[in-house]
């Protein structure tokens, strides 16, 4: 027997939604609302270090830290495979069209002003026709034969029957027909993966119609792709998915830190996983100025400490929803809409009042605390 709380127990499940952005500019590459499966397989070796009599373990050493994802979705995507394999992608390509042709002598010639102008397929160098009689059996030995077709479309090598109606197949350059194409040697993208995950609690939600009381988002800011999820194929039984799979890549933070911890190292992130509540559940219980003081120096300036208590941890506020005011404080002494204080000349203490507001609500939270402008020195 032990101890029971009375916490929330919450239950996540399913996956919601799959969205992929370039990382250098944010513009989108692929969103999904229909991701059948999400998996992430973080993993670390931890190296023994053995010492003493026995040789026995006296430390775990963490290394060859990895994180790899692997999602999907019911909806099929091309271009999403072009980023997979870092293929290219695009619209305007050769497909197969037709036309049926009443010879009235011995040469086939397709009306390009309506057909468009005949081009080689994939992968040859010259353009080429198929040609099948109209009302007459078909056979691959005699109609499979490939007979060059010129830009004109003029059939060369076959000889019509005067009077004889030909269903004549070809290539044209479509522009809506979209393409991906990939090179002997892949090379994946890297691109910014995000991900959501229903969560739900036995209690009812803020409209009291459901249990769903939030989202857990999962970001991965820089994700390497890898070819897995590039091919394409077809079942009698299953539908062609999209997948996306790869590895979590480090990233360095763009700006320096204000924090000194010597001892925190110089790994980079990898990932972040966010529990967004639907309900406002997560609610600031108060607001606190740190130390219930701000020194600011005669003539200088200093920004008003001031945090938010969420489950008992310190958070930023967003400076929208704060105002500032100051009360009894020496001559010359303002406090801006951004909560920075400007002392004047004058020293002496007054009184800060820091109030949140968050947009749409009626309550508001509030902390109070001293201001001293020092003397001169």
């Amino acid at each position: 027997m032990g101890p029971l709380f009375t916490n929330t127990y919450r239950y996540a499940k399913f996956a919601e939604a799959v969205r992929v952005k370039d990382p250098t500019n944010g513009n989108f590459i692929y969103a999904t609302n229909k991701p059948t499966n999400v998996n992430s397989n973080p993993s670390v070796t931890t190296g023994e270090i053995r010492a003493g009599a026995g040789n026995g373990i006296v430390a775990m050493i963490p290394s060859d830290t990895s994180l790899g994802v692997e999602i999907e979705a019911a909806d099929f995507n091309l271009k999403m495979r072009a980023y997979q394999a870092g293929g290219k992608h695009g619209y305007g390509a050769p497909t197969w069209t037709c036309t049926t042709i009443a010879a009235s002598g011995s040469t086939l010639t397709v009306p390009v002003a309506t057909t468009g102008t005949p081009v080689p397929e994939q992968g040859y160098e010259t353009a080429y026709a198929y040609v099948q009689e109209v009302d007459a059996a078909s056979l691959i030995q005699s109609d499979g034969v490939a007979y060059e077709i010129t830009a004109a479309g003029v059939v060369t090598g076959f000889n019509a029957t005067s009077g004889k109606t030909y269903k004549v197949w070809f290539h044209v350059n479509s522009a809506s027909a979209e393409y991906v194409t990939l090179s002997s040697n892949f090379d994946p993208a890297v691109v910014n993966l995000e991900y959501d995950i229903p969560v739900f609690a036995n209690e009812n939600a803020s409209n009291a119609t459901n249990n769903r009381v939030g989202t857990l988002v999962c970001l991965i800011p820089f994700f390497k792709l890898n070819a897995s999820g590039a091919g394409v194929g077809g079942s009698s039984s299953a539908n062609t998915t999209t997948g996306i799979s790869g590895m979590a890549i480090g990233y360095d933070q763009t700006v320096v830190s204000a924090e000194c911890n010597t001892c925190s190292g110089s790994a980079p992130d990898l990932c972040h996983d966010l529990f967004v509540p639907c309900d406002g559940s997560n609610k600031p219980e108060s607001m606190v100025i740190l130390g219930g003081y701000v020194a600011v120096p005669n003539g200088g300036s200093a920004s008003v400490p001031v945090y938010l208590v969420v489950d008992g941890t310190l958070v930023k506020p967003d400076p929208a929803f704060v105002s500032y005011s100051l009360t009894g404080a020496p001559s010359g002494t303002s406090v801006s809409d951004s909560g920075v204080i400007t002392a004047g000349t004058t020293a002496g203490t007054g009184s800060i009042t820091v109030t949140y507001t968050e947009s749409g609500e009626t309550e508001s939270l509030t902390a109070q605390g001293t201001v001293e402008v020092l003397s001169a020195s």
